[in-house]
């Protein structure tokens, strides 16, 4: 594994952030031609109870907007699946003992990166000095040139063959919220997540 990792970050005034991360990650395990893949994202924020007509709210104490989108990648594969290998096996031939060499996986030169998109839009809000929290998110996750065990013809040698093949989506929405029922000696919070 060989990776090549930059963040850079910025805040202006406690009020606008930004984030941008580039990733440049390569593996042994992929094929000769997709060894390394490129993984940007961006994030941005806005501390909207940081503006001046909510910064002296008695009601909000924290109010912010954020979203980001990103790729990441996957690699959690076996190693040496992009290479043809050889298995060893005892058989009798005739009347006799036999080591005998097979072919137990299929060269992929091409085989390359998982990748998933994600994108995420949200709202914190915080209540009476953050005694009462609440999250919302959105979420979507395509994930894509997934790396899957596909059949292939047997007059290949082989029944299964490691390729990037198909995709698949999630989205949804997540709701979390915290309350800090009692902050003294004796500490009660409450978490409510859905």
């Amino acid at each position: 594994m060989n990776s090549y990792f930059l963040r850079l970050a910025y805040s202006y005034d406690n009020k606008y952030m930004a984030t941008v991360t580039g990733r440049y990650d390569g593996s042994s395990k992929f094929g000769q031609n997709n060894k390394y893949a490129f993984f940007p994202s961006v994030g941005l924020g806005w501390m909207i109870s940081n503006e001046d007509f909510l910064k002296d709210n008695s009601l909000i104490s924290k109010l912010k907007l954020h979203t980001s989108y990103g790729l990441t990648g996957n690699s959690e594969i076996g190693t040496y699946k992009s290479l043809a290998t050889v298995s060893q096996s005892n058989t009798i031939i005739g009347d006799a003992l036999h080591v005998v060499s097979y072919l137990d996986n299929m060269p992929n030169p091409d085989l390359k990166w998982e990748v998933s998109k994600q994108t995420n839009l949200g709202v914190d809000i915080g209540l009476f000095h953050n005694r009462i929290f609440m999250q919302l998110d959105l979420y979507k996750s395509i994930t894509s040139d997934m790396l899957l065990n596909t059949i292939v013809p047997s007059t290949l040698g082989v029944s299964r063959m490691l390729q990037n093949v198909g995709s698949v989506e999630n989205k949804g929405i997540e709701f979390n919220i915290v309350s800090r029922n009692l902050t003294g000696k004796f500490k009660w919070t409450t978490t409510f997540n859905i």
